[in-house]
């Protein structure tokens, strides 16, 4: 299981979280964002938008899996630029 904590620098409009979800259903390993008290799988559209990401915020992305890290490393920078 990897971790990186980012801060939002791309908002993830519709069109963006549906790239993103796209990206993260790529990966074998499974994909979560928490922000506070709230973790989501990343591959759903209803659990990321309920995120409310915005500018700024402050969040960390979780992988785990075979491919773990180049899931990490391609999920983060599509947030955090």
């Amino acid at each position: 299981m990897t971790r990186k904590a980012i801060t939002v620098k791309v908002c993830p409009g519709m069109t963006t979280a549906t790239e993103l979800i796209r990206k993260a259903n790529s990966f074998n390993s499974s994909v979560k964002i928490e922000h506070g008290k709230y973790s989501v799988n990343a591959k759903s559209l209803i659990s990321l938008l309920s995120l409310g990401i915005k500018q700024g915020m402050e969040l960390t992305i979780i992988t785990d899996g075979n491919d773990e890290n180049a899931a990490l490393d391609t999920i983060s920078s599509m947030i955090a630029g």
